[in-house]
């Protein structure tokens, strides 16, 4: 099923989940010129993470959403250093919320795929904050 149009992007969600299984989610948005279909990039997406959904968000080259940035919440000796992937999905240019990435899907993909190669790295919240 084709789905690009000047009018849409694909948009990436994705969350942070601490060890007490508390969620803050983070999406960016991607062009699609050469029109990928919606749920090849799922699968690309799915098969190129660790269980199917777990990444570092630093090698992904998405912004960080960990909780204990935030104001009231602390690390957990529970915490991790991944995210997790949740969907994709298409969505309209002229939303309010649209966070567009320099990227087009296709090189998000393939970073994605070289960063699977590589090894996805973990690492302790801890020792970073």
């Amino acid at each position: 099923m084709k789905q690009h149009s000047n009018n849409t992007f694909v948009r990436f969600n994705y969350l942070y989940r601490d060890g007490g299984n508390y969620k803050k989610r983070g999406f960016i948005d991607f062009k699609n010129p050469t029109d990928i279909d919606i749920d090849e990039i799922n699968r690309r997406l799915k098969t190129s993470f660790d269980m199917g959904c777990l990444f570092n968000a630093k090698q992904a080259g998405v912004p960080e959403v960990f909780l204990f940035n935030d104001d009231g919440y602390s690390i957990n000796v529970d915490d991790i250093g991944f995210h997790e992937y949740d969907s994709v999905e298409i969505v309209d240019a002229s939303r309010m919320d649209v966070n567009l990435q320099g990227r087009i899907i296709l090189k998000f993909l393939k970073d994605i795929e070289w960063q699977r190669k590589k090894g996805w790295k973990s690492y302790d919240p801890a020792s970073v904050w």
